[in-house]
């Protein structure tokens, strides 16, 4: 692989982080939603909120494996 500026590695790195944020920011919104659901869509938000916290788990991951 060609070696990395250190601007492109910021980038690089930045990228997943913001996903991981906004993956958080979702998983809370699901999580405040779900307090106020009742019946089968409660299981759709509860869903959002694994999978958004799965999403930010994984892109964390990744800027540090290109940190």
């Amino acid at each position: 692989m060609a070696q990395r500026s250190a601007e492109t590695r910021a980038r690089i790195v930045a990228v997943p982080q913001e996903i991981a944020a906004c993956a958080d920011e979702v998983a809370e919104l699901a999580d405040a939603v779900r307090a106020r659901l009742r019946g089968a869509v409660v299981g759709d938000a509860e869903a959002a909120a694994e999978l958004a916290r799965a999403a930010a788990r994984v892109a964390r991951r990744l800027a540090d494996l290109n940190a």
